[in-house]
Parts: C-alpha cells; structure tokens; sequence
C-alpha cells in the first residue's frame, strides 16, 4: 500500500462512489455513501411528504449545494473527500481525517482544491486526543481558515476517550450549532 500514493483517495473513492476497482475492500458499488444517501432522499421523499425531502434531489442525484456533510473520525474524511468534489452547503470533520501517503505524511488528497470554498469549511478535535496534532495538520492540509478550527478541551469523562468526545458532549451544544447551522 505504501508504494501506491493514491490509495487513500483510491479507498475514500470507492467507499464513497463505489465506482473504481479497489481490491483490498470488498465493498459493493450499492453499499457506497452517496448510492445509500441517494436511496435514503428518494425513500424519505416518497414516504414523508411534509419532510420536503425531494428538495435535496437533482436528476435522481444529491443536490449537494444544500446539503451539509460532516463525520466523525473516518467519516470526517468522507465529508471532506465529497466537499473537495461536489460544492456543499458546508463541511464539519469532527476530529475526522488523518489519512497518511508514503513517509508519514498526510496524504497528498488533503491539499487538493476544493470545489466547497475556505469559508464553508469547519473542523474540530479534541486536545487531548491522541491525533490531536495530526488532525490539525490535516486541517491544515485542507485549507480549512484557522478560525473555523474548534479545539475543543472540556473534560473527558472517566473511561472515554477524547477523540469521540467532540460528538458525544453535550458540553458542546453551542459549537454544534454554530458548526451544523440552525436549519430553516
């Protein structure tokens, strides 16, 4: 794998889209995040109508522009993959992403340009997390303004770990609004 300095973005593409030839995942192009999150719109758009939810529909496809995309860890560089690809409403990596390229660097994806601009960007870690530090770098990597970087650092409770605690806190409320928005 270390020979191949595309395979995290050869990875987080065919976990997203599920659409390119990658062997050491087994994975089905169905089982792929944006063939599940379509199914999921259409579903909820046939069957609650007050939801509005075909609103979030172009052509059978996500309408990315008013779609909010976030993870937590591995999921945080889903997000950030699918906003450096699609203009999304806004981007939120909780303490997500740190993939690696050869050497211990953070893999070359990060510092791709992003079709989503700077300012709809936002990230968080917890400093006590054992990443702390890579995930910054990684945020970095991506561009993301250093004033929409959230180091969170409320107690972590006995027995937790820190790098879930940005998304299990109910400490962190008001950063979560701020970060997610208030909806309509």
């Amino acid at each position: 794998m270390l020979e191949n300095s595309n395979c995290t973005a050869e990875f987080r593409t065919r976990r997203i889209y599920g659409n390119n030839d990658f062997s050491l995942i087994k994975d089905e192009p169905q089982d792929a995040i944006v063939s599940r999150l379509t199914k999921l719109l259409i579903y909820l758009s046939d069957n609650d109508k007050n939801g509005n939810w075909s609103y979030y529909l172009e052509n059978g496809a996500p309408k990315w522009s008013e779609i909010a995309v976030s993870g937590q860890s591995q999921g945080g560089g889903m997000a950030a993959f699918i906003a450096q690809e699609h203009l999304v409403a806004r981007v939120v990596g909780f303490s997500g992403g740190w993939d690696y390229s050869e050497g211990k660097k953070i893999a070359t994806w990060y510092s791709n340009k992003s079709v989503t601009p700077d300012n709809l960007w936002y990230g968080t870690y917890h400093a006590k997390e054992p990443n702390a530090k890579v995930i910054k770098e990684t945020y970095d990597a991506l561009g993301i303004p250093e004033n929409q970087i959230y180091k969170f650092n409320l107690p972590v409770p006995e027995g937790k770990k820190g790098h879930s605690n940005g998304v299990r806190n109910t400490g962190y409320t008001t950063q979560w609004i701020e970060l997610l928005g208030k909806g309509n």
